[in-house]
Parts: structure tokens; C-alpha cells; sequence
């Protein structure tokens, strides 16, 4: 197992004793992350991340696409008035698609923003 220090005997005596066993719990938490990161990278070759993302998709009835996975909810995110910039065609349709929103080519986007210049 991994030395991860005891975080409750950080605490004060005189401490609540809810947090006392707050630390408690969260220096349990930090061995048993310690001890699946270290089986995962030791028997299988792969991280808790990597891990993370197979068992999402995994659990997706009818598959998920890596989109959904991080672009398409920070994209659905972002404020309205925030330009979302995607070079490839297909991202630009993924994310027309998938969050209902305009991806911009940089080109486009730096045409714009030197249009107002002369010379442009």
C-alpha cells in the first residue's frame, strides 16, 4: 500500500469530533484510491482515468461517442455569446449536432477579427 499520511492526526484534540472523523474518512478514501491506481497501472496497464472514461462507455446503452464525453457538455456550458472554434469539418457538425450550436473555423474567426483593420 501506499504511505499516505494519517490526515486525523492533523486535528486538534479539542477538534468537533465531526471532523476528526471527516479526516478519518478521507485518509480511508486516499489509501483505497492509492491501492485501485496502483493495481490498475500494475495488472491491467492502464490509470484510473483511462479506466474512467471505458467504464462510461461501456455503461452507454447504445454506445456514446467521445464527444460526449467533455466537448459537447462544455460546449451545451459555455454562454451563448461565446465563440466555440473546432478546425476539422466533422467536430464543426459533431458540435452542430450534438449541442445545437455554430463551431467556427479559426480562419473565420481570425478574418473577423481583422476585418475591422485596414488592409484586411
Amino acid at each position: 500500500m501506499t504511505d499516505t499520511p494519517d490526515l486525523e492526526s492533523r486535528a486538534a484534540p479539542d477538534d468537533h469530533h465531526a471532523l476528526r472523523l471527516w479526516l478519518r474518512m478521507l485518509t480511508c478514501a486516499n489509501l483505497i484510491e492509492g491501492e485501485i491506481r496502483s493495481r490498475l497501472r500494475n495488472d491491467f496497464d492502464t490509470t484510473l482515468p483511462r479506466f474512467d472514461l471505458m467504464a462510461q462507455l461501456q455503461r452507454a446503452p447504445k454506445g456514446m461517442k467521445m464527444g460526449e464525453l467533455s466537448l459537447l457538455p462544455a460546449v451545451r456550458k459555455a454562454d451563448a455569446d461565446t465563440l466555440v472554434i473546432a478546425d476539422g469539418t466533422s467536430c464543426r457538425h459533431q458540435i452542430h449536432d450534438g449541442a445545437g450550436r455554430e463551431a467556427l473555423h479559426v480562419a473565420r474567426v481570425l478574418r473577423m477579427a481583422l476585418g475591422s483593420r485596414p488592409g484586411y
